[in-house]
């Protein structure tokens, strides 16, 4: 069975403007037990969930049931996360279902569910429903839960247990011979991560490498600088951990030489705080670079986006920043 991992990395392999997976749930009944049984887990006990296309209209008059979506979404192309089901992302961007999809909402029609799906056990027992409603909701003023949802939505419709044996053979592949998930994660290889920051900047100290080879890249030298200095301050010696350094922010400024998608931009900018205390000249350059830029994303979301205010106090905070860096190395 492939990890979520691997079915993830499928959908979207071939989607370069996919900014999030809306993954539909399917809502498991209550297996019409009235008491809890907290002997076995969830997991063991509801075992029936309604059909996949099964979508009763909500109160608001929007689908329910399975139609509603959770997300796998990439940060640096969100604007702003408005509900747990879905983001607003940046232009360009959009989030797919399973099958490639646009979902340009909370919810998906019809629903999807032979590659990836979330198993939602939202009522449990009628016992467990009784003490939610007891508890409230913690996300509004006035308590949601009701009977009448529980009575709604109490479909046992198909019998699927099929999490139980994905489970089990993740566990016999992450976990054998009965060890702890924790004992068999890879610890860290210097020497492999070393390869990984020499074929990703090797052609980069070369002044002949032509300027397209950049394009595209930014985020692969922002995480290479990271790397970097994550192995400079705890694995490498100095001097290793410096030299990639260096040459991941030389990567990094003569990107902005390039076309660069706005999410990427916006990534450069959040990553701003870790770069400028780095005592290179490509920091100065890349500070330099960064005060031009500013101004015309600010200029950008007074056109497109008149609700971006949180962007105004990032991007405000961010001038500030840079002159503050500009003063100290004067």
């Amino acid at each position: 069975r492939p990890s979520i991992l691997e079915v993830v990395d499928e959908i979207l392999s071939d989607k370069p403007n996919a900014a999030a997976l809306a993954i539909n749930w399917n809502l498991y009944g209550s297996n019409n037990l009235d008491a809890a049984d907290y002997s076995r887990g969830v997991l063991e006990r509801f075992t029936r969930r309604a059909e996949t296309n099964w979508t009763p209209p909500l109160s608001s008059g929007t689908p329910g049931g399975n139609a509603h979506v959770k997300s796998i979404v990439a940060p640096r192309k969100v604007n702003f996360i408005p509900n747990p089901h879905f983001a607003i992302y940046s232009e360009g961007y959009s989030a797919i279902n399973e099958n490639g999809g646009i979902v340009p909402q909370f919810f998906n029609l019809p629903p999807t569910a032979e590659k990836i799906v979330v198993n939602h056990y939202n009522l449990k027992s009628r016992e467990e429903y009784l003490k939610k409603i007891g508890r409230g909701t913690a996300d509004a003023m006035h308590n949601v839960y009701r009977m009448k949802f529980f009575d709604d939505n109490d479909n046992n419709d198909v019998f699927d247990n099929s999490i139980l044996k994905y489970r089990d053979a993740r566990k016999s592949i992450l976990a054998p011979s009965g060890k702890n998930i924790l004992e068999v994660v890879a610890p860290i290889n210097p020497q492999r991560i070393s390869v990984a920051l020499i074929q990703n900047l090797y052609p980069t100290i070369f002044k002949g490498t032509p300027i397209n080879f950049y394009s595209g890249k930014l985020e692969t030298f922002l995480t290479c600088r990271a790397v970097a200095t994550f192995l400079k301050n705890n694995v490498l010696d100095e001097i290793s951990g410096k030299f990639f350094e260096e040459a991941a922010l030389n990567a990094v400024y003569k990107t902005l030489f390039t076309q660069i998608p706005i999410a990427d931009l916006r990534l450069l900018l959040a990553e701003l705080p870790n770069i400028l205390p780095l005592d290179y000249p490509a920091v100065k350059n890349i500070r330099d670079a960064c005060i031009n830029l500013i101004p015309q994303f600010m200029n950008l979301f007074r056109v497109y986006d008149t609700n971006a205010w949180r962007e105004f106090v990032q991007l405000k905070y961010l001038t500030n920043l840079l002159k503050t860096f500009d003063t100290e190395k004067k």
